[in-house]
């Protein structure tokens, strides 16, 4: 089949159970909900919900070797990546890989209409790669 194909865009490849935390949030807790679901970032929101930061397991471990006994006062605020590097929902995938490489970052929330829909990782791009046939 020949043509135009369409592009994924960071909507098409997005994880969409994106899982946050209050800023308020002890630490401890959000540590403990990334290890319960299994998640390598989780996007803090203010009491509005609206994402306003994000911590990625490299940055709990940090903090945990920084720290030690103090990690258990700090909250999601106090070590959240900020400003929030976002993505329009439909920025095709070639945006989302400059972004992310821009950046330097390895999650990025997804956005669409002004709320938070989903989180485009490192392993959502190679995952979409991976399903395209390289031809001689």
């Amino acid at each position: 089949m020949r043509g135009k194909q369409k592009r994924a865009s960071a909507g098409d490849i997005m994880g969409a159970g994106v899982v946050t935390a209050e800023n308020s949030s002890k630490l401890l807790d959000v540590a403990r909900t990334m290890a319960d679901k299994k998640i390598g970032s989780i996007v803090v929101v203010n009491l509005s919900r609206e994402p306003i930061g994000l911590i990625t397991e490299t940055d709990i471990l940090r903090t945990i070797s920084k720290y030690e006994q103090k990690f258990f006062d700090l909250t999601a605020q106090d070590i959240m990546s900020k400003p929030l590097i976002t993505i329009p929902a439909t920025a095709d995938v070639e945006r989302v890989e400059k972004e992310m490489k821009r950046h330097k970052i390895k999650h990025m929330p997804v956005i669409s209409s002004g709320k938070l829909v989903g989180i485009v990782t490192t392993k959502n791009l190679v995952d979409y790669l991976g399903k395209w046939e390289i031809k001689d």
